[in-house]
């Protein structure tokens, strides 16, 4: 049985992890931001662990690329932790804690010990905490749960939709087939089309997983369907001119297979395309199941990473908060005047 969508426990205290701090202070349209801000209208009690306040001061430094840069970041920092929307708590005592990476063990001792859920998009975290009994969960799992004023449209609590780019795209998707999972109809469904540019679906001829590249090829994953919970993530990797394609799939809770298939040409996207979510973008082939998350972005979704995804009932990527850290530092930086040396 999947698990339920929307069933986040808001009565729960949580506790925020490092990179939960620092997106929810810096980065204005990130998950860990509208999730805290969820946290708050739901009247949520809403921690950050001393750990994770110094740990957030020093990657902010580390990855300023001036004084007034840091100043800025450490400003929004100190921001948040004053807004009344978290509490403080003291540095733990736990230094190691069994079955958890030692970076993370204090934060995830500090968690266990206010019987807090921990809010984190550390895939490896996660499954660390889960196989201790230990909840943790991503703001994206808060986020669309949330039915209050300003809930998430509909749509959005299904699908997120950045741009896709070269040289790495990826589309990732869990999904349930409908009733002709078990029939074998010749024909395709569709989980995804972007723009008629990235498709990724389900063929029932051959009865195989398919992603496919306009100009490029199509890369498939035979895999006969039941009524079960799937987990698939199409890939695209442009170097020197030759494009490869991955494509993994599982039962969820399973373990992936995977395929590669490498081509002498690049895709030539054309910019700004729209996201077709259950339906080819001319609305001849569909899906004819229910679609639980869709993800189209730009970047990676590793081997590993997408193991621990496929294992798991809820986990996914959350292209809205990785890597653009450094993003938002540096155009802090772009909108600081130079510095007055002749004064």
């Amino acid at each position: 049985m999947a698990k339920a969508l929307f069933d986040y426990d808001f009565s729960r205290r949580v506790l925020l992890d490092t990179n939960q701090t620092l997106n929810a202070a810096l980065i204005d349209n990130s998950l860990a931001r509208l999730a805290l801000e969820f946290l708050r209208r739901s009247g949520t009690p809403v921690y950050v662990p001393y750990e994770a306040q110094s740990e957030a001061a020093l990657v902010a430094f580390r990855k300023a690329s001036s004084p007034q840069t840091y100043a800025v970041a450490r400003m929004a920092l100190e921001g948040l932790l004053r807004s009344g929307s978290v509490t403080h708590l003291p540095a733990s005592s736990t230094r190691f804690l069994s079955g958890i990476n030692r970076a993370d063990a204090p934060i995830v001792a500090a968690a266990r010990d206010i019987d807090a859920i921990l809010i984190t998009d550390d895939i490896r975290l996660i499954d660390e905490c889960r196989r201790l009994g230990l909840p943790a969960v991503q703001p994206w799992e808060v986020a669309r749960s949330y039915q209050g004023p300003g809930k998430l449209p509909a749509l959005l609590t299904v699908s997120r939709f950045l741009q896709p780019k070269l040289p790495q795209t990826y589309l990732f998707a869990r999904a349930e087939p409908g009733s002709w999972a078990s029939a074998q109809i010749e024909q395709e469904f569709l989980l995804a089309d972007v723009g008629g540019e990235l498709r990724m679906g389900f063929c029932g001829a051959s009865q195989a997983w398919f992603f496919e590249v306009a100009g490029v090829g199509r890369a498939s994953l035979p895999m006969p369907l039941g009524s079960e919970h799937y987990v698939v993530r199409g890939q695209l990797s442009v170097i020197g001119g030759q494009t490869t394609l991955s494509l993994g799939a599982a039962k969820a809770g399973g373990t992936p297979k995977e395929c590669r298939l490498s081509f002498p040409t690049s895709p030539n996207f054309r910019g700004t395309v729209g996201l077709s979510i259950g339906h080819s973008s001319d609305r001849d082939r569909h899906w004819g199941g229910y679609i639980r998350d869709l993800v189209v972005a730009d970047g990676v979704v590793s081997p590993k990473a997408f193991k621990l995804m496929a294992a798991s009932e809820d986990l996914s990527p959350n292209p809205a908060d990785h890597d653009r850290l450094q993003e938002v530092l540096d155009g802090i930086a772009l909108m600081q005047p130079p510095a007055n040396l002749g004064a």
